[in-house]
């Protein structure tokens, strides 16, 4: 692309100048996927129980019982007090509206936590352990943290029951999916790595590998990224997941393994050096779109990296997956896949050819181009005008033989000054690389209206916009060079006045500025 190219987009693509610098980068405001409903609802999790017997329909209700189960809590016989912990936790288990202010407000939370180190009942630990998780999946995941809850629950993913090591596991992934500074209080010190990776590898149930693994998503999450540490370890564990036969797992080692790859090239190469690559291929197989999601971000962010990771994920059979899911009733889906695909075709020569080669890539393309819901079509549009400004002059005309002049076009009047700017440049490169003699391609601009919008531009606010659209007129639409007149432009003299007045378009856009030479 041209030096002009937008700024902040510039640090987002790979253009075709410059391979590895210029590969686009996902930006927050660009990822909508990311703001799913899966991660802002599953990032903590409550551990629900249907309680059979009637409880009270109300906090103000549950206040009396709350200090009869804490008195209990200290009684001498150790089975009161797990009969009284067992009280608190299904009050906090209970879906709709758990007393958590009241067990707060009561002081319970200190003494649950201290009861994570009661090593002489594994069952009362289990009851803390689900009470605490419980209290962390709400608004008071901090103070869970502040009241030293970590360390001991850390400790207990190495103890020999699985129950307790499964409800531990489920709290910290509660309390690191809440930010990533508290995503960080969990990862310093390493034991909660250490035992959450053990228990996913030598998972003793399902429930305790999904737990773990969902936990370890959360890990993983988040910005400022965790640790380099922490992606060297996790991510060959992750990948031994993908090829599990448990869905729910393999959905969230995807994200886990998405979660890792989002930044620079060191991170991408952990992740593809792990050998996600085949797996992730064969989720972008399936036919569930929750699978097919995290495994099309990780090979998305993966593409963002050097060529050679580029080209790992090319070789791996990325394109054909990639072009079949911009059929995809997904909208998410068509749109992450062009984004994706936009990726490769800013890359080497040899990933363009690629590209071109695949069947139904550029058509496919084009289609969203033209069809597509307004934001898999900005996609779209980086995707053909990336492949146009970084490949050769035929590759830029197949594009025009397959219809993308007049879709490109039609972006022109588009409030988005960055993707005027991406439609002005493919124009100008389909424009460039027609080599017939009766100047075809920009009859089909003229013809789908395109050049009255270009004219148009002339007036844009930003100044790119503007000098774009006069190189475009003056270079293939016959606009003034120097030495020639216009009609517009010449100076007239007045009938019946000695003064020579200036022609003026027309139609002059409110507010535009008319500039004489």
């Amino acid at each position: 692309m041209s030096g002009r190219a937008i700024e902040r987009r510039k640090q987002d693509y790979k253009r075709g100048v410059s391979c590895e610098d210029a590969r686009r980068r996902r930006t927050e405001h660009q990822v909508s996927i990311r703001k799913n409903k899966r991660e802002e609802g599953l990032q903590k999790r409550r551990n629900l129980e249907v309680i059979e017997e009637p409880g009270p329909s109300d906090e103000t209700a549950a206040a009396p019982d709350l200090q009869t189960l804490k008195a209990g809590l200290s009684h001498a016989d150790v089975n009161v007090q797990i009969q009284c912990m067992r009280g608190i936790r299904k009050m906090l288990s209970k879906e709709g509206n758990p007393p958590v202010k009241l067990v707060m407000s009561a002081g319970l939370l200190p003494i649950i936590v201290a009861t994570l180190s009661r090593e002489d009942s594994t069952e009362l630990m289990f009851e803390a352990a689900w009470a605490v998780t419980n209290i962390a999946s709400t608004d008071y995941t901090a103070e869970v943290a502040a009241h030293g809850a970590i360390a001991p629950l850390s400790r207990l993913l190495m103890h020999k029951s699985a129950d307790l090591r499964e409800q531990c596991a489920w709290c910290l992934g509660n309390i690191a999916g809440d930010s990533p500074a508290l995503r960080d209080l969990v990862l310093d010190g390493g034991d909660a790595v250490r035992g959450l990776l053990l228990n996913i590898t030598q998972a003793a149930s399902p429930s305790l590998m999904r737990n773990c693994v969902w936990a370890l998503s959360n890990f993983c999450r988040g910005k400022p990224h965790p640790r380099a540490e922490l992606a060297a370890a996790a991510a060959p564990v992750a990948v031994s997941v993908l090829s599990s036969s448990d869905d729910e797992a393999r959905v969230d080692a995807g994200w886990a393994l998405s979660y890792l790859s989002d930044g620079d090239n060191d991170r991408i190469e952990v992740v593809v050096d792990a050998g996600a690559l085949p797996p992730l291929m064969a989720m972008l197989d399936s036919k569930a779109a929750a699978v097919v999601t995290p495994a099309l971000r990780a090979v998305g962010n993966i593409v963002t990296g050097s060529d050679a990771a580029t080209q790992a994920a090319v070789d791996h059979g990325a394109l054909p997956r990639l072009v079949r899911l911009l059929a995809h009733t997904k909208k998410g889906i068509r749109k992450e896949s062009c984004w994706a695909l936009s990726n490769i075709a800013a890359g080497s020569t040899h990933q363009i050819a690629a590209l071109c080669a695949c069947e139904g890539a550029l058509a496919g393309l084009v289609m969203q181009l033209e069809t597509g819901e307004w934001d898999v079509q900005k996609e779209a549009a980086w995707a053909i005008s990336n492949l146009c400004t970084s490949g050769s002059k035929a590759q830029a005309r197949k594009v025009v033989k397959l219809g993308g002049i007049a879709p490109m076009c039609s972006l022109l009047d588009k409030a988005d000054t960055n993707i005027v700017i991406v439609a002005l440049e493919a124009i100008e490169r389909m424009l460039k690389a027609d080599d017939s003699d009766d100047q075809a391609t920009a009859t089909r601009v003229d013809e789908c209206g395109g050049m009255d919008l270009i004219e148009r531009l002339q007036y844009h606010d930003d100044q790119r916009v503007y000098e774009k659209a006069s190189n475009i007129l003056q270079t293939y639409f016959g606009g003034d060079s120097e030495g020639e007149e216009d009609e517009n432009f010449a100076p007239n003299a007045a009938e019946g006045d000695a003064t020579f007045s200036f022609g003026t378009p027309n139609v002059v856009p409110s507010g535009a500025q008319r500039f004489a030479f």
